[in-house]
């Protein structure tokens, strides 16, 4: 009876109960609202807590467990592919993690840990910035439909509205 069992590292042990006044719900409904109903509000609500309290974490090593895994397309669709983004990041120069917009390419790892997707952004000439992106990070990637300048975007509501 009831619901199945989940995988192991899938379930969400840990509940914890939030209440909003009135109008703190409507700005959460209005903020929601532009991510296109692709998340439910606890969905929503439990990424954007996460992305708050990685702002206050020190950048893990490559090692980290959240940094490999699955990828959202095939690999050979994926690496060295155009994409745009804004995303949070951790840099390791930087107190916190801040908003970084930009475009780039991706370069995919691969290991026995599973893929590991980077993306190399130019901003000048002779320097360019990697971007370790999450578990969590990738699966916000979408195929653009068409050839235009970018095959995939990489945004994350809550980085768009800071």
């Amino acid at each position: 009876m009831g619901r199945p069992v989940l995988p192991t590292g899938e379930a969400k042990d840990v509940q914890v109960g939030v209440r909003f006044k009135p109008n703190d719900d409507k700005t959460v409904e209005q903020a929601m609202a532009k991510t296109e109903g692709v998340e439910t509000k606890a969905e929503w609500i439990r990424r954007a807590a996460i992305s708050m309290a990685e702002r206050l974490q020190p950048k893990p090593p490559m090692t980290w467990e959240g940094f490999w895994g699955g990828l959202p397309f095939p690999q050979d669709e994926m690496h060295e592919k155009r994409v745009k983004f804004c995303l949070f990041i951790k840099w390791d120069n930087l107190e916190g993690v801040t908003v970084t917009k930009g475009t780039g390419h991706f370069f995919v790892r691969r290991s026995k840990k599973g893929f590991h997707l980077q993306i190399v952004s130019r901003y000048s000439p002779d320097r360019e910035k990697v971007l370790d992106l999450t578990n969590d990070q990738t699966k916000m990637i979408k195929k653009v439909s068409g050839s235009g300048e970018f095959e995939f975007v990489l945004f994350d509501p809550i980085a768009q509205q800071s």
